[in-house]
């Protein structure tokens, strides 16, 4: 039945099963929220944070109740992501990071808007005056510069997929459609995935999917299904 389209209420992402679809329970917010709104959830030292506009809380599951605030992010946060036993939270123009014991620092004037590992480093995209510049770092501490996009295009994510080789890759999407690192050159190269530029505040971000292909909406315009390759189509 490959010519028609199926829906349900029933988990299909895993190739070749159907299974229940996750149960859900309401689990109220933190006493110390009042208007604010998730902008963010991450996994961290086996619990899960949600980010209520800045402000930090945890679910504990044991006594189905939520923490204190954790820390408050100086600004909306981003992306969050873990590497070396840290969290890490992007805001745009820095970041903050929080330990497995609790203690949290923010570090200021250091772009960071997304992050994702690879080649066993950190990787963070931020704007740098007007451009975004990508910065990686091996101990989650101090950062170098790897390379920049063309300036006017806009970053939406930051993740790692296949290069035409079949070996994992950073890849970014953008305003304009998909863009890959080149690591070795410090540059980013252009695929043939093109998309119209996206206006307003619309966005393109990605997942990849059990048949192996990687799905970038498009803002309003749709969804783009991409096959690695060379090209990439």
């Amino acid at each position: 039945d490959t010519d028609r389209v199926w829906t349900s209420d029933a988990e299909t992402r895993f190739r070749k099963m159907i299974t229940l679809p996750p149960l859900v329970i309401n689990i109220g917010a933190p006493v110390s929220v009042t208007t604010e709104d998730v902008v963010l959830t991450t996994d961290f030292n086996n619990v899960q944070f949600f980010f209520w506009a800045d402000k930090a809380h945890y679910y504990i599951d044991a006594t189905s109740t939520w923490s204190t605030s954790e820390h408050t992010i100086p600004a909306l946060p981003t992306d969050a992501v873990s590497f070396l036993n840290v969290l890490y939270v992007a805001y745009g123009t820095g970041y903050s990071t929080g330990t497995v014991g609790g203690t949290w620092a923010d570090v200021a004037a250091a772009p960071a808007t997304f992050w994702t590992v690879w080649d066993t480093k950190l990787w963070k995209i931020g704007l740098n005056s007007n451009i975004w510049t990508i910065y990686s770092s091996t101990d989650g501490a101090a950062f170098t510069a790897k390379g920049t996009l063309p300036q006017g295009v806009a970053v939406h994510d930051i993740f790692v997929y296949r290069d035409v080789s079949g070996a994992s890759s950073i890849f970014v999407s953008t305003d304009i459609g998909l863009w890959s690192y080149d690591a070795t050159n410090q540059r980013f190269l252009q695929t043939e995935v093109v998309i119209p530029k996206m206006p307003l505040a619309q966005t393109s971000r990605t997942t990849g999917f059990r048949d192996g292909k990687l799905y970038m909406n498009t803002g309003g315009l749709g969804i783009v299904a991409i096959q690695a390759g060379n090209p990439f189509i």
